[in-house]
């Protein structure tokens, strides 16, 4: 009822009644969905550990959604209560905007991938220069590491994993990723995922979700769009669809040779990097169903990996004789899973 009450004072210094406050159901933070006499709002609050966030975060989020919007990036719009964007209650900060009208979509066309590569080739000639106004959460490869080595006692005692021989495999493929430091940079979204995009009509409406946002390379951005829009249920690459999005990015910005080199390098991370997300999720929550998630895609980019290595070290990517029937064999787990 605290929180209720909270919200429903803060409404109303906007003149406003509210009728109705749901709990969204999301993977980390507090976020509430409020239907007033006038108006509808989300309300997300950072939530606790690794998803706390600073007041200090929370503006540069917002500064970065304010610039990107003025030059015409369809994303959403927080809300200022009496000069501030920023509500906080209980040490927990976040944001209030108005819903985005659209959907998000689960099996993406071509003509989708098409375009979320295409806008995010955009994004990234806007942000190539751009400074964040606070210093942001890195979420890259150095903090991965970090991570991996948080909870290696305990996947070392998972009995679980360990029957998968999951804690030597992961270490050996972190081991393995790299990239150049010159390699082009900028501010990323970060979690350009299926549910982080909303189409209406055909055409993306807007993109929610900044929270992880950050300066980094821009061929990070690309590995998590490309894990999220162009693997198939968490099967198999589709072709297609990665073939789709690359043109679309390149129809914005082309990718430098650099970054073709270390773009199999940058999916791979994606993956790996969820994956640890996963297993800590797992340990959080005591739900073993993100320990299933999380070995069906260490599984899956082992695959990818392997066939990768299978062409001409000289190279780069994608390779003109990438055929994908090698990936397209791995069988996963059946798993109905949300869109990550």
């Amino acid at each position: 009822m605290e929180i209720e009450n909270f919200i429903i004072k803060k409404i109303e210094t906007l003149g406003e009644k509210v009728v109705k406050i749901n709990r969204m159901k999301t993977t980390g933070n507090l976020t509430y969905k409020i239907q007033t006499n006038k108006n509808e709002y989300i309300l997300r609050l950072c939530g606790e550990k690794r998803r706390h966030r600073s007041k200090e975060e929370i503006i540069s989020e917002i500064n970065l959604i304010k610039f990107l919007g003025s030059k015409g990036i369809p994303t959403i719009t927080p809300i200022n209560i009496k000069n501030n964007f920023i509500i906080s209650f209980n040490n927990k900060n976040g944001i209030l905007y108005k819903p985005i009208e659209g959907q998000a979509t689960n099996n993406p066309t071509l003509k989708q991938c098409y375009d979320v590569g295409k806008l995010l080739g955009k994004i990234h000639n806007l942000t190539s220069d751009y400074h964040f106004s606070h210093e942001r959460k890195k979420w890259g490869l150095e903090r991965t590491l970090e991570s991996f080595n948080e909870i290696e006692i305990f996947l070392l005692k998972d009995k679980y994993l360990q029957k998968k021989d999951f804690n030597k495999r992961i270490k050996f493929l972190l081991s393995k990723v790299a990239f150049d430091k010159d390699l082009p940079r900028g501010a990323i979204h970060e979690d350009l995922g299926k549910r982080h995009i909303l189409f209406k009509n055909g055409n993306i409406n807007g993109i929610l979700d900044w929270d992880r946002s950050y300066s980094n390379f821009f061929i990070l951005d690309m590995g998590q769009a490309i894990r999220s829009w162009c693997f198939n249920d968490w099967k198999e690459l589709d072709e297609n669809k990665f073939k789709n999005l690359l043109t679309g990015y390149e129809s914005q910005r082309k990718l430098s040779d650099k970054e073709k080199i270390y773009l199999p390098d940058a999916i791979i991370f994606a993956f790996l990097e969820r994956i640890i997300s996963f297993v800590i999720f797992s340990y959080n929550t005591e739900d073993n169903k993100y320990k299933r998630y999380a070995i069906n895609d260490l599984t899956l980019i082992e695959t990818f990996r392997t066939a990768f290595l299978s062409l001409s070290t000289a190279s780069t990517f994608p390779h003109p004789h990438f055929h994908l029937s090698s990936l397209q064999r791995h069988k996963s787990y059946s798993l109905q899973r949300p869109f990550l």
